[in-house]
């Protein structure tokens, strides 16, 4: 983990809490208690999610949540008992193998490029971008396009101004 400073820690930590916090509301552990002490909020969070600390507390939450490897503490972190959400069902969808095969057969078939600025991409950074919506979750080839992250981002910002 890069050194950072005790004001960006507090500031990480205060996020990782306030998210620990609702969750443990959400999922009914700690029903009213929202006034929880810092020290009760982590150890029921730690025990609920089967986290065994290796090193100190706010280093370890500051490191779970910069590696986004706890779906909680994660900025996409959304209630379980909302798995209907549409927003749960796309970002499940993004998570399954179906989507993984699709993604890597697309990034084969253009080879291994960005489709705008066509710069060399390996798998890891390249982000798939959905032309369409129509076919949500049955998306031909077609319907996707292999993009570095400049280039995704420039094509999100032209669909929130038209």
């Amino acid at each position: 983990m890069k050194v950072m400073s005790k004001k960006r820690k507090k500031e990480l930590f205060a996020v990782c809490l306030k998210k620990m916090r609702r969750y443990l509301y959400y999922e009914k552990k700690a029903i009213p208690k929202l006034s929880m002490k810092t020290n009760d909020v982590i150890d029921a969070f730690f025990k609920d999610q089967g986290i065994v600390r290796k090193y100190g507390r706010i280093e370890y939450i500051i490191a779970l949540y910069l590696s986004n490897t706890n779906s909680v503490l994660s900025y996409r972190a959304i209630r379980k008992d909302k798995t209907n959400h549409p927003v749960n069902k796309y970002h499940n969808y993004l998570q399954s193998p179906e989507w993984r095969r699709k993604r890597e057969d697309l990034f084969i078939a253009v080879g291994r490029v960005c489709e705008d600025c066509e710069d060399d991409l390996t798998i890891k950074e390249a982000h798939v971008h959905h032309l369409t919506y129509d076919n949500i979750f049955n998306e031909s080839i077609s319907d996707l396009q292999v993009l570095c992250p400049s280039c995704h981002k420039k094509k999100h910002r032209q669909q929130v101004r038209s």
